[in-house]
Formats: structure tokens, sequence, C-alpha cells
């Protein structure tokens, strides 16, 4: 449930992302790099949240624990 909350959030962002850049929205403005840096850490919030959800030990970092 959580992940699917964080996945159409992340959505969200990468749809304004691509509107932002149609709209002529430079690398170099400061808004541009707020939006990506939140679709970067979202990313890595959504793969965290997949790593958890498996059972310890079955996949993840190499010792089995959950970060």
């Amino acid at each position: 449930m959580v992940g699917q909350a964080v996945f159409q959030r992340m959505d969200y962002f990468r749809r304004l992302k691509a509107r932002m850049e149609s709209r002529g929205f430079e690398q170099s403005n400061p808004t541009y790099q707020a939006v990506n840096r939140v679709i970067d850490s979202m990313e890595s919030l959504n793969i965290r949240l997949s790593y958890a959800a498996c059972p310890p030990g079955s996949i993840g970092t190499p010792d089995g624990q959950r970060t």
C-alpha cells in the first residue's frame, strides 16, 4: 500500500518534469533541479520499500539486513 502511494507521487513528479521540459525550463533552473531531487529521492525510497517487503535474507543487502 505504501509503495503504491509513493509510486503515484513519483509518477506525478515525473509528469511535472516532462511538462517543465516541454515549457522550456533549463536544467540549471533551481525549480527543475528540485523536482529532479524529489524524483531521485522517491526512487530511492521506492527501492527501499520494495526490499523491506521481502523476507529477511532473501534479497537486498548481502548480509540480509534491512536498511
